[in-house]
């Protein structure tokens, strides 16, 4: 088994993959969420995960990506150094335990690439026309293919469109803020079905966070809690959810969320150690230090004694 990557190599590697994604000078939507999606299964810092995204903001031009391309074949000539690549490659997608059709396809074409090109100058050309012909780049992305990524990454959302469709309603509401609206409340609904499933207090809370963030009117935030109680007693995918409100959200939007989230795991004036726990869960997911998260209880507890 290779050693893992110390953390210099892995950061070459994030900006490589970063790099060539950028190799047409653009990075639309698909291609964007492929590859926070695939950094996000990293064990990063809020710290570490800036330094990627600066990297993600704006095209890197070629000189600066051939910079990229060469300090990284400097860091990675020997055979068991392009095995360790491969071997962090692997544990990033396998992170979450789903492997999806197109990371299974992306890393055979790493691991191809790694293992055959040879000599140096030979991989240097491979890493240049990585991405030519991957399946990151689709032509066109269909109505079907983003209902599945809703599906995946926004079940909430999903639902919610869904029921709007079936019921013939209409819900008047920027599609970026329904969709940010969807996770904070399937996030919240996570926590409030944690301990003996969503109560009737606690869906109250979670209305009126609702309402404070986003500002929908009452039958939007009927819509939206009514489906999150319905898929709270199913089961929430806690780790997509989080993954993809931290790729739509601010530092203090998601500081806003964890005060939230406490307000409905305590509104049964009881903040029991499961409801406590997925707090917690969620809370590193997002990032938040231990010191944070512990700032985040004592606000709590603050508000709940009248503070």
């Amino acid at each position: 088994m290779p050693d893992p990557l110390p953390t210099e190599k892995q950061f070459s590697l994030i900006r490589l993959l970063i790099a060539l994604a950028w190799a047409d000078g653009e990075i639309n939507t698909h291609e964007l969420n492929f590859l926070k999606d695939f950094f996000f299964k990293l064990d990063l810092s809020g710290e570490d995960w800036a330094k990627i995204e600066v990297y993600l903001e704006d095209p890197i031009p070629p000189e600066e990506a051939e910079v990229l391309i060469q300090d990284f074949v400097k860091l990675m000539g020997g055979s068991k150094e392009r095995e360790a690549v491969i071997a962090s490659m692997e544990k990033m997608i396998s992170a979450d335990g789903r492997n999806s059709p197109e990371e299974e396809a992306f890393l055979k074409q790493c691991t191809e690439m790694f293992r055959n090109s040879g000599p140096a100058s030979s991989l240097i050309g491979g890493l240049r026309g990585l991405f030519r012909n991957t399946l990151m780049k689709p032509a066109a992305v269909s109505k079907r293919a983003e209902e599945i990524d809703d599906f995946l990454n926004n079940r909430i959302l999903f639902k919610v469109r869904r029921k709007l469709e079936r019921d013939k309603l209409s819900l008047e509401a920027d599609p970026e803020a329904l969709a940010y609206a969807s996770l904070f409340a399937g996030l919240l609904g996570f926590v409030a079905a944690a301990q003996d499933g969503v109560s009737e207090v606690e869906l109250q809370v979670l209305k009126k966070s609702l309402k404070d963030m986003a500002g929908f009117d009452e039958e939007g935030l009927a819509i939206i809690t009514s489906v999150v109680e319905d898929a709270a007693a199913k089961g929430l995918d806690a780790f997509s959810m989080a993954r993809r409100f931290y790729n739509h959200s601010s530092k203090a939007q998601r500081e806003q969320l964890l005060d939230c989230m406490f307000d409905v795991a305590g509104a049964d004036d009881d903040l029991s150690h499961v409801e406590h726990e997925a707090t917690r869960t969620i809370s590193d997911s997002l990032k938040f230090s231990n010191r944070e998260f512990i700032a985040a209880k004592l606000r709590y507890r603050e508000r709940a004694n009248g503070g």
